[in-house]
């Protein structure tokens, strides 16, 4: 008589689906049915077994570098049948991704098994302001912001996509004869805000720098680094001594900081009504009477949901200062668990050596009428698992 064997089946192989390397004496297991006499395992690269071929069972050590793939076990019973089951297995193996500006919002798919991420942002300089005055006399434009600094750890999904913004630097002012990048504003999650404009006898200011942000597919941002803010513009009308502090542009507010200011007025940190920032205050007169001309403010730095304000310009020039240097715009806000808000031109947390170099930095003032300031340093973004 023949025997009733069932048919031969296997469960699902059971043990971690996501290993670190270099561990051992990882267990899988499987269980099935059909009078099953022997098991036959095979693991992927950078894994041995080290007991339990032949069985239901095998205890793997994994070496430094193994690779992504399946676990197999076809069992075969005494009458010539087989099954075979799988089991992908990834490899924990952790990197950093390094995001720097295109002008696009750029993409990242977490890796598999990967739950938790560390984010480091940078938000972009603010552009360095217009200058006025001869070589020599003074008069220059204000020191763009630099951008500030954000971190923090997130939780994350493997295979979850998210979405980087890399803030652009501020463009430098234009001086009172060339013209040179006419101080936009940067591109980002929040945009800078571009510097006012020049006349013939005052610098425009420079523009302030886009946030860096990094967002999850829902539009919740989980870090955000503010822009600096633009360097404001100088101005020396006619018959004005340029060595005057007050001819100098102010400088922009770092990433979180108010702006400065020799005769104008600096933009207040985080002031605008959105994400944006302000620009800077127009200047006033398209002369080089010294009780008239004056220079553009700053371009506020872009921020997360507060842009920074625009620098102004001095009211009333003939009151005692005819010498009107505009004011440096602010930074915007910035979110993530530990925040440094840009120092004057440095930018937060300057001293870490993730950071790129000339990310990140404001720009510098034009030093005289013939001459252009240099743009803010763009942000940077690095994810780290």
């Amino acid at each position: 008589m023949v025997p009733n064997i069932p048919p031969l089946f296997l469960n699902s192989i059971e043990g971690p689906t996501c290993v670190s390397p270099n561990s051992s004496n990882i267990t899988y297991s499987v269980n099935g049915v059909g009078n099953i006499m022997n098991y036959h395992w095979t693991v992927p690269a950078g894994m041995t077994i080290v007991n339990g071929q032949g069985s239901n069972f095998i205890i793997v050590d994994v070496d430094n570098n193994p690779v992504n793939g399946e676990i197999c076990v076809t069992a075969t019973n005494s009458c010539g049948g087989n099954a075979t089951t799988c089991l992908n297995v990834n490899f924990i193996h952790h990197g950093s991704a390094s995001f720097y500006y295109t002008g696009t919002v750029q993409t990242w798919i977490v890796p598999p098994c990967v739950t938790n991420v560390t984010i480091k942002c940078w938000g972009a300089g603010g552009g360095g302001g217009g200058g006025d005055c001869p070589s020599g006399n003074g008069g220059s434009g204000g020191k763009g912001g630099g951008g500030a600094y954000a971190s923090s750890s997130i939780n994350v999904t493997p295979g979850e996509v998210l979405y980087i913004y890399v803030g652009r630097g501020g463009k430098s002012g234009s001086s009172a004869i060339p013209s040179c990048n006419n101080g936009l504003g940067g591109w980002g999650y929040g945009k800078g805000g571009n510097g006012g404009n020049k006349t013939p006898c005052g610098g425009s200011g420079g523009g302030g720098g886009g946030s860096s942000t990094v967002v999850r597919s829902d539009s919740t941002v989980l870090i955000a680094a503010s822009g600096g803010g633009g360097g404001g513009g100088a101005a020396c009308p006619n018959g004005c001594n340029c060595s005057n502090p007050n001819a100098k542009g102010g400088n922009g507010g770092g990433g979180n900081q108010n702006g400065f200011s020799s005769s104008g007025s600096g933009g207040i940190a985080s002031s605008n009504v959105n994400k944006n920032g302000d620009q800077g205050v127009h200047a006033s007169s398209s002369g080089c009477d010294q009780c008239m001309s004056n220079a553009g403010g700053g371009g506020g730095g872009g921020g997360y949901t507060n842009g920074g304000g625009g620098g102004n310009i001095l009211s009333g020039a003939c009151s005692g200062s005819p010498n009107a240097g505009a004011g440096g715009g602010g930074g915007g806000n910035s979110l993530g668990s530990t925040i440094i808000p840009g120092n004057g031109s440095i930018p937060g947390n300057n001293g870490d050596p993730d950071l790129c170099a000339g990310c990140a930095v404001g720009g510098n003032g034009a030093t005289f009428d013939n001459n252009c300031g240099t743009n803010g340093g763009n942000g940077f973004v690095k994810i780290i698992w």
